[in-house]
């Protein structure tokens, strides 16, 4: 059985920090399409994990947000009336 392996001297010189853990509430929907991707995704590369996808999706509606500002998708999308908002209940 394999060993997991501490990150030794890494945790000293900085070396790659290590993801932090958070939580989210998402549509049932929303999830299966996530799971329909990610096995879509490891026939080609094995290693990619939904953590992998989350991270690569934020990473782009932020980057998306910096660049464009309040006219940035996720901008538009949240400027409606409270009543029109996408929920994700």
């Amino acid at each position: 059985m394999p060993r997991k392996r501490g990150r030794g001297v890494e945790a000293f010189l900085g070396g790659k920090e290590a993801p932090s853990k958070a939580t989210f509430y998402l549509p049932q929907d929303l999830l299966l399409e996530l799971d329909d991707l990610w096995l879509d995704l490891r026939r080609v590369n094995r290693k990619v994990t939904k953590s992998d996808l989350v991270a690569f999706a934020l990473t782009e509606v932020l980057r998306a947000y910096r660049e464009k500002g309040r006219e940035s998708p996720v901008c538009q999308a949240f400027a409606k009336k409270e009543e029109e908002w996408p929920r994700t209940e």
